[in-house]
């Protein structure tokens, strides 16, 4: 008697092809690896190359001054009586943990600036693809890489610039991310790495002015109510109130003169008291056994010169006419080494206009939560700062 074959029992709303599926998820995988290690390379190769070359080269610039006033201050030397450091603020912290963890040598701020700098670029890609795509994120991640390590265009070794792009780019990936998934605690995380931005330089204050003015953009343009406009503001700033109460403390508690103090470039030429009592310190007084002696008195600065570092102000007036074309036609030549990137971002600007432009007369499509168009503002007002 012969045995009836067993039935196979059906597959319930599962494909035949279900043996296939191992395989296009192992395709999938090994092609995201594949573009993954393809991007680390690009990008990982010039930053490499960068940083032997910064760590096999003699500090540059204002390095050694730097960590010689961090491990004074760490010593017991107060800001302005033992110890009148020229960093700011940011820089001079950084190099204080530099010297706490490696010790007087000039390896410590360039591992920091290292690690600063990775961390940006990541946050940088990832904000990139999220709203651009894996290709774009990719580019511009590389074009970065390169800008920021090569020795011929970017400075290099323990520079306040470095520390103050890399924390602007986190500040404003974070401030991306609140944007794109509502989560409050991007913006705190925004406002407490953006306000350390100027306190390496001056320069930091055009993240703050970008996202502040988009932020304000929103209620003018009709797309958010002027309470969540407010909202928003007061948590940046609160997050920037965490990071920067206890540094003024700081400073407060060792007496030092406001003109060490951050964001001093804000507040300090605005007071005129303070700053010619410190200006008068530092001149040399007339003798009071030569009562024929006088004092010529220097002329005041202009407004805008009185807001920029004293290194750079001093140099200006020092300069005559001649030397002073000759600086601005220096700064021309260092815009025409980035030509790329500045193409890129005319080239993105003017694109979205004729968007808006050709959509004028079109019904307006309500927005999406992961729109890239509507960050053009914010990116462009960042690079134009």
């Amino acid at each position: 008697m012969s045995k009836i074959p067993k039935r196979s029992k059906p597959l319930r709303g599962r494909s035949a092809h279900v043996k296939d599926k191992p395989h296009l998820l192992d395709d999938s995988r090994m092609w995201y690896v594949l573009t993954a290690g393809l991007i680390l390379v690009l990008a990982g190769v010039p930053f490499g190359l960068g940083k032997h070359f910064e760590f096999n080269s003699p500090e540059p610039f204002d390095g050694g001054a730097y960590l010689y006033s961090a491990q004074r201050v760490l010593s017991g030397a107060r800001i302005g009586a033992e110890e009148k450091p020229s960093a700011q603020a940011g820089t001079l912290l950084v190099n204080m943990l530099a010297v706490r963890l490696w010790g007087f040598k000039d390896i410590g701020p360039k591992v920091l600036q290292m690690v600063f700098q990775a961390a940006a670029l990541v946050f940088m890609f990832v904000t990139m693809r999220r709203l651009f795509g894996t290709l774009a994120a990719a580019i511009g991640v590389i074009i970065a890489s390169v800008y920021l390590s090569a020795p011929l265009i970017a400075k290099y070794g323990n520079v306040k610039e470095q520390f103050m792009i890399a924390f602007m780019i986190v500040g404003v990936c974070c401030f991306v991310f609140y944007r794109l998934t509502g989560r409050w605690w991007w913006l705190l995380l925004a406002g407490a790495t953006l306000v350390w931005g100027p306190m390496f330089k001056q320069t930091g204050l055009s993240a703050i002015a970008a996202t502040g003015l988009f932020v304000l953009l929103q209620p003018v343009l009709r797309r958010e109510s002027w309470k969540k406009a407010g909202r928003d503001l007061v948590l940046m700033t609160a997050g920037a109130l965490v990071v920067l109460v206890p540094i003024l403390g700081w400073y407060a508690s060792m007496g030092s003169p406001v003109g060490f103090w951050p964001y001093s470039f804000l507040y300090g030429p605005l007071l005129p008291t303070a700053s010619s009592s410190e200006a008068a310190a530092s001149e040399p007084q007339a003798s009071q056994a030569e009562p024929e002696a006088t004092v010529v008195a220097k002329p005041a600065s202009g407004l805008v010169l009185r807001f920029l570092p004293g290194y750079v102000r001093h140099s200006w007036e020092a300069l005559g006419p001649a030397a002073r074309k000759e600086a601005f036609l220096r700064v021309l030549r260092y815009y025409r080494l980035l030509i790329l990137p500045i193409l890129l971002a005319l080239a993105a600007i003017v694109a979205r206009l004729i968007v808006l432009v050709r959509c004028r007369g079109k019904a307006k499509k309500p927005p999406t939560q992961d729109d890239p168009g509507r960050f053009v503002p914010l990116l462009a007002v960042w690079w134009f700062l």
